[in-house]
């Protein structure tokens, strides 16, 4: 089995344009240690994994099992990708763009689930089991 941990943290590292010495300190350890980790000279404990795949916000096993720069590279982007800026309305419509409709299937007339947490904020679901029937032809 090969392990691409390495790899994912020096490029997830470079992704996000932080220093070596700022993660390091984000996730409690010295420069060194985390140094030595991407280099693949030493490994991080679980816990310290799972602050790392925490912090860049992946999986452990993507962070651990999945060469992520070429993966990501294919998807075309991060999976939690944001698309920009919107901006609500006066009367709190929200214009959501052609691309991420495009990305998501979503059609003029769809339904669309709208989750609200005051702790963890506001998501957009597509939720085809809302719909009315299914509709044939153009």
């Amino acid at each position: 089995m090969e392990l691409y941990l390495a790899d994912n943290l020096r490029y997830l590292r470079a992704k996000r344009g932080g220093s070596l010495e700022a993660l390091a300190e984000t996730v409690g350890v010295s420069r060194q240690a985390a140094a030595k980790w991407e280099s693949g000279e030493t490994f991080p404990d679980l816990p310290n994994c799972v602050k790392l795949a925490g912090l860049f916000q992946v999986t452990l096993d993507e962070l651990v099992l999945e060469p992520l720069r070429t993966r990501r590279a294919q998807a075309g982007g991060p999976k939690d990708q944001t698309m920009g800026l919107v901006t609500v309305s006066d009367v709190g419509q929200v214009r959501i763009p052609a691309e991420v409709l495009d990305m998501f299937g979503i059609r003029a007339g769809e339904n669309v689930l709208l989750l609200a947490d005051r702790a963890r904020g506001i998501a957009l679901m597509k939720c085809r089991q809302m719909d009315g029937p299914e509709q044939t032809g153009p």
